[in-house]
């Protein structure tokens, strides 16, 4: 399914482009990289996100992280978007951790709870009026605990990998320069 563009509904200077589009802005979580290989697990940092969906196409579909112009060429949606409040934490998602199952997280963000991080820090209170939360609570803690305790060795893995990817990459190159010579002898 190939998706269909006009550049004008991407010039920030054609105002009149917003007209016969749908314009939806959402948060997305992206993992971010380098925080994640800090910590040891993965973290996500939440982005501002666009769906354009052209009127009367339904190829012509662009969903991307949005840009000034976005925001400026969707003026009232990003208004609405933004007074909307949705807030959502950075951290662990608890889709990523696989001691915990589905009716859990579905438990626990029912209870606005999202993040391991949010997870570990878990009012008492909450986890009385719940059963298994303490239990819950305490397995978040010790993962953070030992995801903090792994994350040079986790960075360290990283690294090795790149530098490894790297080197088969000139180890190829390599050769093939080496057979180019062998052929033009």
């Amino acid at each position: 399914m190939e998706a269909e563009f006009d550049v004008q509904d991407f010039d920030d200077r054609n105002v009149m482009s917003a007209k016969g589009n749908f314009a939806r802005f959402y948060i997305y979580p992206e993992k971010d990289e380098v925080a994640s290989a800090e910590a040891g697990r993965p973290i996500y940092k939440d982005v501002e996100y666009i769906e354009i969906m052209s009127g009367g196409s339904r190829n012509n579909i662009v969903v991307r992280a949005a840009l000034e112009m976005d925001k400026a060429r969707f003026r009232e949606q990003y208004r609405r978007f933004k007074e909307s409040g949705v807030d959502t934490p950075s951290g662990t998602l608890l889709r990523e951790i696989p001691w915990l199952g589905a009716s859990n997280i579905k438990e626990l963000e029912y209870m606005n709870v999202r993040t391991l991080e949010q997870l570990a820090e878990l009012n008492d209170g909450v986890c009385t009026q719940n059963p298994g939360f303490f239990e819950l609570k305490r397995k978040a803690v010790l993962w953070l605990e030992k995801s903090e305790a792994a994350a040079p060795f986790t960075k360290l893995e990283q690294e090795n990998a790149a530098l490894r990817a790297r080197l088969d990459s000139l180890e190829s190159a390599s050769k093939l320069a080496d057979q180019q010579t062998k052929k033009d002898k």
